[in-house]
Parts: structure tokens; sequence; C-alpha cells
């Protein structure tokens, strides 16, 4: 017999992926691939490739710093507004 556990009516529980910033998560992993593929490049003929691969770095870094800083604050306000 096996019972489904479910949470009271009208009160959520909180897990450990809702605090979890997926976007910010992403955005940073993507920024550290496109520095390897920019510093892979940079060896190469072609000097558009790695000034384009620093510019995405950069932005994709920046944006994931900043959305998991937001992330971060929207969920400490929610913890203390309890």
């Amino acid at each position: 017999m096996t019972h489904a556990a479910t949470a009271p009516i009208g009160r959520t529980q909180d897990t450990v992926l809702d605090s979890i910033n997926w976007p910010g998560l992403t955005l940073l992993l993507f920024g550290v691939l496109t520095l390897a593929w920019t510093f892979t490049t940079a060896t190469g003929p072609s000097p558009i490739r790695a000034l384009s691969g620093t510019i995405a770095a950069s932005v994709a870094v920046i944006a994931g710093f900043a959305w998991t800083a937001v992330e971060y604050l929207r969920n400490r306000q929610r913890v203390t507004n309890r």
C-alpha cells in the first residue's frame, strides 16, 4: 500500500528546488563555456571570433551574476516576510 505525500490544503510546502536559480546558473554556465570557446579560437587566424566570444561571455557572465543576485534578494525577502 502506498500513500502519496500531500500538502495541507491552503498551505504550500517549500522544496529545495524552489530556491534554485536555473536561469542565472544557466547564464553563468553559458558564459564560462563561451569564455573557454573564446580561448580556443583566440589562437586562430580570425580575430573576430575572439572578439565576439569575449563580448558574448562578458554579457552572459554579467547577466548571470545580476540574475542570481536579484533572485537571492527576492528569496531572502520572501523568507523574512513569513
